[in-house]
């Protein structure tokens, strides 16, 4: 039987966005100059395709797709 604290376990760190100073996950943040940023606060996205940070609305540089 796994323990309930095994099953929420993480590796993942949490940071405050140096935005809106909420908690974020680590690997969802953009990061830029050591800081992180919720993907919202910065107008920004991850390419689904690639995991390219692009601005929203813009073209992904390495597939083209705008999503």
């Amino acid at each position: 039987m796994t323990s309930f604290k095994k099953i929420f376990e993480t590796d993942d760190l949490y940071e405050e966005c140096a935005s809106c100073n909420e908690g974020i996950l680590a690997s969802e943040a953009f990061k830029e100059n050591g800081e992180y940023y919720h993907a919202d606060c910065v107008q920004m996205h991850k390419c689904i395709q690639c995991g390219s940070w692009i601005e929203n609305g813009k073209a992904c540089p390495e597939d083209g797709e705008v999503e």
